[in-house]
């Protein structure tokens, strides 16, 4: 019992000298639970205070130290994955520009019609990134020898948003005539009206291609897919 006494009042006399839990431990190996214990009301003088805040502000700044390096290292180590995997598609050829448009058209193009959505299949495919636009009329160029005069678009957009703008910039965007080009202010219903306004700054396009022919030949190349993968 007077060992643990003499702990204690050591422990105290490093605690008001402005010791941290970690110090005293390491010096004494008294658990932080049990300095937790005996501090909880000790009462530290000014000079303690003053050399605990110093140790905390400075502890603060390596840790801020140490978390931008792990970042950097974080944003180093994503982009060598990055690279090597972009490194492994090299070309694309005409068979990859198949299965990569239809791919697109299985998961953003419309499948459905029927009273509502029109009965009459044609190919109707929507994004608002123009990236993947893009790839999508190569397809339609390359693959199902589709010109950019036979395509049409339908620009949605936030009613606060610009409808000259948008229009200005899917046209420079994909290269379809204006003339062929449509814009709508709408709110998308999905939402509720919810979404953020500048979420979307240039709207959604829908690419609209009539032909029966055009679409099936896209919905064989969906199932070829499919029952390839199977």
């Amino acid at each position: 019992m007077a060992l643990r006494n003499l702990d204690y009042q050591h422990a105290v006399r490093l605690r008001r000298a402005g010791n941290s839990y970690g110090e005293i431990r390491s010096a004494m190996g008294i658990p932080k639970s049990t300095q937790s214990s005996w501090f909880k009301n000790l009462k530290l003088p000014p000079y303690g205070r003053r050399v605990l805040r110093e140790k905390q502000g400075n502890g603060l700044k390596a840790l801020a130290v140490c978390n931008q390096q792990r970042t950097h290292q974080i944003k180093c180590e994503n982009e060598k994955i990055r690279s090597t995997f972009e490194a492994y598609v090299k070309n694309i050829n005409e068979r990859d520009l198949m299965l990569i448009g239809a791919s697109l058209y299985w998961a953003e193009g419309q499948k459905t019609f029927n009273a509502t959505c029109g009965q009459y299949p044609f190919i109707r495919f929507s994004n608002s990134d123009p990236q993947m636009v893009v790839l999508f009329l190569k397809f339609l160029e390359k693959i199902l020898k589709i010109s950019r005069e036979q395509m049409k678009g339908e620009i949605y957009i936030q009613p606060n948003l610009s409808s000259d703008h948008s229009l200005t910039y899917w046209h420079d965007i994909i290269g379809i005539s204006k003339d062929n080009l449509k814009v709508y202010k709408a709110l998308s219903r999905a939402s509720g009206g919810k979404r953020p306004k500048n979420l979307l700054p240039y709207g959604t396009i829908h690419i609209r291609v009539r032909g029966r022919i055009e679409y099936f030949k896209i919905k064989g190349m969906i199932d070829g897919v499919m029952k390839a993968s199977s």
